[in-house]
């Protein structure tokens, strides 16, 4: 049933939205690569000091930006193979 739902177009215009609305305030790929990596280095703090909830939730936002650079360097024409590269290492880091 999930696999179904998800193939509706729904949730990629929510992506295509977001992605757009970033690239009309000059965010880059990069930018949004490096926030959820910085995002999940403050997350794996938090939760190394015991603050379990809000740790999580800064993980939760950090891993969620990963959905949107590979799509906003598209939407930009700046895809590449370093960009690639560097996006995968930062989500392997985190």
């Amino acid at each position: 049933m999930l696999p179904r739902l998800l193939a509706g177009r729904a949730p990629g215009r929510i992506i295509d939205g977001i992605v757009g609305a970033l690239a009309a305030i000059g965010v880059t790929p990069m930018m949004v690569t490096l926030a959820g990596l910085i995002g999940s280095v403050v997350a794996a703090v938090l939760v190394g000091r015991g603050e379990l909830a809000i740790g999580g939730v800064v993980l939760l936002i950090a891993a969620g930006l990963d959905m949107f650079d590979g799509a906003l360097a598209r939407s930009m024409g700046t895809a590449s193979r370093f960009g690639a590269l560097l996006d995968s290492t930062a989500d392997r880091v985190s």
